[in-house]
């Protein structure tokens, strides 16, 4: 999804837009999709070649800077950027496809950055399921994104947003 499908959603909600830019080079796009009207941009530290001007450049454009650590990417490679920044996103999975199962050694990825700053949001993205979620929460996450878990259970999707819910609250 480019800035138009951004403008296309700004025009339809009041909602915010929140956009992962999982691109190479972020740097260049982030302009064209604050312009479009995303609120929250999420890049990737293993992406660009300057991650600290382009969180500071997103917050200029009146957006809400988060950064991303695919798996093998230890919380040490956010360290200096972790004041610049709203929430970090934690891929508890490889990126690429839905369904994938947990990898059960983000928990200690996700412990460490609460440890480096309890005030930041800490979202886990992949294999966050009834089994899952709680191990994330207990080791500091507090921001969880679930798509199987939700959209496959068995007692449809208001079920399964209850059911997660319910784990957490």
């Amino acid at each position: 999804m480019g800035p138009l499908i951004v403008s296309a959603c700004r025009q339809a909600s009041q909602l915010p837009v929140d956009v992962h830019l999982m691109i190479e080079n972020p740097e260049r796009y982030v302009e064209a999709f604050a312009k479009a009207g995303a609120n929250l941009i999420t890049i990737h530290v293993e992406t660009g070649c300057h991650p600290y001007r382009t969180l500071q450049s997103i917050r200029d454009l009146g957006c809400r800077p988060r950064i991303a650590l695919n798996p093998g990417t230890p919380a040490a490679a956010i360290t200096e950027l972790l004041p610049l920044v709203d929430m970090v996103l934690v891929l508890a999975t490889n990126p690429g496809f839905s369904g994938q199962a947990f990898l059960p050694q983000m928990l200690s990825k996700i412990t460490t950055l609460r440890q480096q700053n309890p005030q930041v949001l800490i979202q886990v993205d992949g294999g966050m399921n009834a089994e899952t979620l709680p191990a994330a929460f207990r080791a500091g996450a507090n921001v969880f994104v679930a798509g199987n878990a939700i959209f496959k259970h068995p007692q449809g999707i208001e079920n399964g947003v209850k059911t997660l819910r319910a784990l957490v609250y």
